[in-house]
């Protein structure tokens, strides 16, 4: 079976939650909330059971109207829970590990756009997705991840499927709802089913097979990734 939040012991833990939050935009923000309204369920369990939250999510497509920062989306869930939700605009470099660390117990930040980032939107195998540069550089800073994503979760892309070979993995509530009961659990994690360890209490993540603790530098012309960009540089798509 599939492992849900009624199986994650999450106080003191740093959680990674994909949502997807993926909203018409106008020109003053967010259009219309209902995607960020289905979650908030999920993030107001975890958030009351004492979990450090780090949000990851995207928005639009490079070269679309509506790709954005989460800025507007943060705000708005900041004022959907009746928990503090911050934003950074970083995603998996080291500003965005710092900010998770700083977390207090039932705090959250939603990190920035996933598909800032060119692998996001380029599909792997799992064991793949699990080398990539957004896994390598977030995992250190995470226990456990959980999937809430439901709309995106047919996508290959590593914030769906690479952090569930890294971390012990959960489905979010609106995932529980919509996965039927015949879905491998292969596809959520390939860690023990034990209670993670905060990492406030091992000093450092043995998980992550990376010794490196800045992102690699921005893609080379002969990168198969030139084409697009890459996280936390904040450079454009070519073209």
């Amino acid at each position: 079976m599939i492992r849900t939040l009624d199986d994650l012991d999450c106080e003191g833990v740093a959680v990674g939650v994909r949502i997807d939050i993926n909203s018409p935009l106008s020109e003053t923000g967010l259009a219309d909330d209902a995607r960020l309204r289905a979650h908030v369920e999920t993030l107001s369990e975890l958030l009351e059971r004492g979990a450090r939250v780090a949000i990851l999510a995207h928005q639009g497509r490079p070269g679309d109207d509506d790709f954005s920062t989460l800025t507007a989306h943060a705000d708005r869930l900041d004022e959907l829970l009746s928990f503090s939700v911050d934003y950074c605009d970083a995603t998996f470099s080291a500003a965005a590990r710092e900010r998770v660390a700083e977390l207090e117990d039932g705090e959250a930040v939603l990190l920035e756009n996933t598909r800032f980032y060119a692998e996001e939107y380029m599909e792997f195998d799992p064991e793949r997705a699990a080398d990539t540069h957004l896994v390598e550089g977030l995992v250190p800073a995470l226990d456990v991840y959980v999937n809430d994503a439901f709309a995106a979760a047919p996508r290959s892309q590593p914030s769906l499927v690479g952090f569930p070979q890294r971390l012990p993995g959960y489905a979010g509530r609106v995932m529980e709802r919509e996965l039927p009961a015949s879905t491998p659990r292969s596809t959520w994690s390939s860690t023990p089913n034990a209670r993670p360890t905060p990492i406030s209490s091992r000093g450092s993540c043995p998980r992550s097979t990376s010794t490196s603790t800045t992102p690699s530098p921005p893609p080379t012309a002969h990168s198969p990734r030139s084409s697009a960009f890459h996280s936390d540089y904040r450079a454009t798509p070519a073209g």
